[in-house]
């Protein structure tokens, strides 16, 4: 499936829904593809919050990448803490959003405008995902691999970035 892909324009199908996505970074709309991929792979029935986050994970040079590498984190460290068990009906070719990841993608819109954003970024929608399971697996991962949720939240809100900061504070997992 293509990002942005359907019959209306700006808009993902995810089983029989449709999402609008007109700002949603390219990334943010691959993450969701992703999303999807994992879900598949998965063998689950719904693409659900784990998912979301295996595909924000799974963004190479995204702003979560730079995020979690500016709190010294891995992303594919974090990914592995992630538990995705099989459930039934591993064949679905469309697979729809479950309610939770519907209202995690809801709160991501509403973190970037928020946050005076014209587009939702990956990092937003993985911010999402801890803002409505602070407790789910996603936010006890970031919490094992060491990354503080109210900073995270904080370097969002500034946009942190690894071309934003000095180069004396640039931080890499390797440093």
């Amino acid at each position: 499936m293509v990002p942005g892909s359907g019959s209306k324009q700006g808009t993902l199908k995810f089983g029989t829904e449709w999402f609008l996505f007109d700002r949603f970074t390219e990334q943010a709309r691959a993450v969701l593809v992703s999303a999807e991929t994992e879900a598949q792979r998965a063998g689950a029935d719904e693409v659900d919050s784990v998912h979301l986050a295996l595909g924000c994970l799974g963004q190479q040079e995204s702003d979560v990448d730079r995020l979690l590498s500016h709190h010294a984190v891995l992303p594919g460290m974090v990914a592995g803490m992630l538990r995705v068990e099989p459930v039934v009906d591993p064949g679905r070719a469309k697979l729809p959003m479950s309610d939770v990841a519907k209202q995690e993608l809801v709160a991501a819109m509403r973190l970037a405008m928020a946050a005076g954003r014209t587009m939702v970024t990956s990092a937003h929608l993985l911010e999402a995902i801890l803002l409505v399971d602070p407790d789910g697996e996603l936010g006890s991962a970031l919490a094992l691999a060491g990354v503080d949720p109210d900073q995270w939240r904080t370097d969002l809100g500034a946009g942190v970035s690894s071309e934003s900061l000095p180069t004396g504070q640039r931080s890499t997992p390797l440093d």
